[in-house]
């Protein structure tokens, strides 16, 4: 009982600090803005939608802003085909879209656009509007959605807050959207709806559920649904029908969220619409990972509710129930054959909390039925504000000389956070700009179109950062080479950007959207850590021989590497593990043409929760003819895997010796039976509560278990999990590196980003 309550309190403790450093900065000289360039009034009474649409047709890959007041808009508003342009607010209590058109409209159509922004805006539906704001691709206009923010927005009285992906077929690729800090108030169907298969990859981060119908699905009521959607300390408060709702399956991973009086928490349905309705027979499952998460007051007496197969994995939740302890807390049946359920640390309010038709692993749960409600998180996250910095501005177009001189000129003010703001456009970079130690410079652009251009001799570093780092990297690109598709060897292509300096003890280096893309080598080496915490959250390494690759340093340390959501695709290799390397990856989604997803050779310890590696197979997209071939290969690794609520496109195989292998894959889905094959004679390998396809059943089937459930092997697989949350971002003292990245995009370069220990 003393394990499960420490993970507990590590848990809780986490989900209840939700705080962050960020600002807001802008407006900045180069900003369009609605009101002084299109003519918008925003008084609450003249329609203005005339005007913002104006502004939407000619704002291209640049920023505009809408400034404090209530715009009446009397007709839904359209984006299409955009690239790199971002829609700011002054703030979300200040600056409002109001809906007077007719009932059932929709407020915004985003259609193809992708690598753009939206923040600091209230969309108020009065009401009527259906939609507030959907990314529908229509595939035909150029342009997928990808690479997409929401952040501090207020979604009101409407139907759905936010929708992505086009229902029906073709199903649009509307994807790899990051929702931070949002607030959905009184959505009638759904504050966040995903409504198409390839609808995927969207996070949704310390974002607030007041009174919706549910709050965010893949599956709502009338729509195809599809896709997937992933909520991280989240706040949901009186749900009417349920917190989080799926229909059709993929990977999901809800962790840290709290409930608070709603009908029920979780539910996962049996689509019964439309060309999506599921027959009785067929056995269709989801890998679902529910970790962290605590239930208070539900209205329900089961306020977690699965109808498909699984496998769904419960690790370290609480659920406080409203007086009902001779109820189930959990329900996992489905018809057509039996389920898989893992129940690890949970703390539940009844006596008998599982009910499940199938099969059941459980391990150091409690069962309280006298378990009080006591209060947690309650209240929203607060959007950013602005404050009063010391702005220097670097001349549209400048060269490498010019802007390191306005670097040199903030550097001086050291203390006072300055901003050193680059306007939207290229700039041709002949020699390596460096940000000193210690500077606390904010480095900001106008979004993906400010473009630092590599224009000197081959293998140089663009951007270098010298430690220990206190810098802000935000909102533009930098690209180290001439554009190619596909990691191509090309003798002027160097580093993007170059950490120097940074391994100090209780140092941090943050990123929120972190892209790197068509990189000769590595799309990001972190290079000897051991003291610093590298947190990524919804970052994109794409395109590169390893999208991450981590050479550790043998020795232990306080720092650690965790990826919590992202994307990668087409690299030869995705994790690249040496030296002991240490990283724990939270549901991330991997796809491309080659063959390889992980090959460990080395040493160290991977876990890998919530993740899909869409990788080719034998044949499909190589030359590779070898049957025993396997994407996923340990050959005498020293260390630990842990593969938990993972959809395999690919077989894995671990042989050689493994005297000093550990691996534990659990709560997993793979393509075909018999994928998982363990060839070490001395090897520790468990397989538990996973499923494949069959081709002669239409889903999947339980795979049998291997290896002997130990309960401290299971324990201390899972310990990196358990243990590795996202942190509140808490000062950090000088001296230490303290470098923060939200949205900067790296290509072209021989490596992406390079963050070492030494000079």
């Amino acid at each position: 009982m003393k394990r499960v309550n420490l993970i507990a309190v590590v848990l809780f403790v986490a989900a209840s600090l939700v705080a962050h450093a960020d600002e807001f900065l802008g407006p900045f000289p180069s900003w369009k803005d609605v009101k002084r360039d299109f003519g918008a009034v925003g008084d609450g009474k003249t329609d203005d939608a005339a005007a913002l649409q104006k502004a939407l047709n000619q704002v291209r890959e640049a920023v505009l802003y809408l400034p404090a007041g209530t715009y009446r808009i009397t007709r839904g508003l359209t984006m299409t085909s955009h690239i790199n342009v971002s829609v700011v607010g002054e703030h979300p209590d200040k600056t409002i879209l109001k809906w007077d058109g007719p009932e059932g409209g929709t407020m915004l159509h985003c259609n193809g656009v992708r690598f753009s922004r939206f923040g600091r805006i209230t969309w108020d539906g009065s009401g009527k509007a259906l939609t507030a704001v959907e990314h529908k691709w229509d595939t035909k206009t150029p342009g997928a959605c990808t690479g997409m923010e929401h952040a501090d927005e207020i979604f009101r009285d409407v139907g759905f807050g936010l929708r992505g992906g086009r229902a029906g077929m073709p199903h649009s690729m509307d994807a790899e959207t990051a929702v931070l800090r949002c607030r959905f108030l009184r959505c009638s169907r759904a504050g966040l709806s995903i409504e198409s298969f390839n609808a995927l990859d969207w996070w949704v981060w310390d974002s607030y559920f007041e009174d919706c119908a549910v709050g965010a699905t893949n599956g709502a009521e009338g729509e195809y649904g599809g896709g997937h959607f992933h909520l991280y300390r989240c706040l949901f408060r009186r749900s009417t029908r349920t917190d989080i709702e799926i229909g059709h399956t993929s990977y999901f991973g809800f962790r840290l969220n709290t409930s608070v009086g709603s009908k029920a928490f979780f539910i996962a349905k049996r689509p019964a619409f439309a060309q999506g309705t599921w027959k009785d027979n067929e056995t269709w499952g989801a890998c679902m990972m529910l970790q962290g998460n605590r239930v208070m007051d539900p209205q329900e007496p089961t306020p977690i509710r699965i109808a498909n197969n699984g496998p769904t994995f419960l690790l370290d939740n609480r659920v406080e129930n409203a007086g009902q302890p001779d109820q189930p807390v959990v329900r996992h049946a489905a018809p057509g054959g039996p389920s898989d359920l893992i129940s690890i640390g949970n703390t539940y309010a009844s006596a008998s909390p599982l009910e499940v038709e199938g099969r059941v692993f459980t391990l150091d749960d409690a069962s309280e039925p006298e378990l009080q409600v006591q209060p947690l998180m309650t209240e929203p996250c607060a959007a950013p504000v602005g404050v009063a910095r010391k702005v220097l501005e670097v001349p549209a177009g400048s060269d490498a000389a010019a802007i390191q001189a306005v670097i040199a000129e903030a550097a001086k003010l050291a203390g006072r956070r300055p901003v050193v703001h680059l306007p939207q456009g290229g700039y041709q970079i002949g020699r390596t700009i460096v940000i000193p130690a210690g500077a606390d410079i904010q480095l900001v652009g106008d979004g993906f179109g400010t473009v630092l251009n590599w224009a000197g001799p081959g293998g140089g570093a663009v951007l270098r950062l010298e430690g220990p780092c206190r810098a802000r990297l935000k909102e533009f690109e930098v690209r180290a080479g001439p554009p190619a598709w596909g990691p191509k060897p090309d003798e002027r292509r160097g580093v993007c950007v170059e950490v120097t300096n940074c391994d100090q003890a209780g140092g941090r280096i943050l990123g929120e959207q972190v892209l790197s893309g068509n990189c000769v080598s590595h799309a990001m080496w972190l290079d000897r850590l051991a003291n610093v915490d590298v947190s990524l959250h919804d970052n994109h390494l794409n395109d590169a021989v390893a999208a991450l690759r981590i050479v550790g340093t043998g020795r232990k340390g306080a720092g650690r590497v965790a990826i919590f959501g992202g994307v990668t695709t087409c690299s030869d290799v995705v994790y690249d593990l040496a030296n002991g390397a240490k990283l724990v990856v939270w549901d991330s989604w991997y796809e491309g043409g080659q063959d390889r997803f992980l090959h460990l050779k080395d040493s160290g310890r991977l876990t890998l929760s919530g993740h899909t590696s869409a990788a080719g197979r034998p044949g499909a997209n190589t030359a590779q003819t070898n049957p025993d071939f396997a994407g996923i290969e340990l050959d005498n690794f020293r260390g630990e895997l842990a593969i938990l609520s993972m959809v395999f496109g690919t077989k894995m195989v671990v042989h050689g010796d493994g005297a000093q292998t550990e691996v534990l894959v659990a709560g997993s889905q793979a393509q075909e039976t018999g994928d998982w094959v363990n060839r070490a004679p001395n090897a520790k390998a468990l397989l538990l509560a996973n499923r494949c396809s069959a081709p002669d059943v239409p889903g999947t089937l339980p795979e049998p278990n291997q290896g002997e459930p130990d309960p401290d092997f299971v324990r201390k697989l899972l310990t990196p999990l358990r243990t590795t949350l996202p942190k509140a971002e808490d000062p950090i003292e000088p001296g230490k590196t303290d470098l923060r990245i939200h949205r900067v995009s790296v290509r072209y370069g021989n490596i992406g980003w390079h963050i070492r220990a030494g000079e």
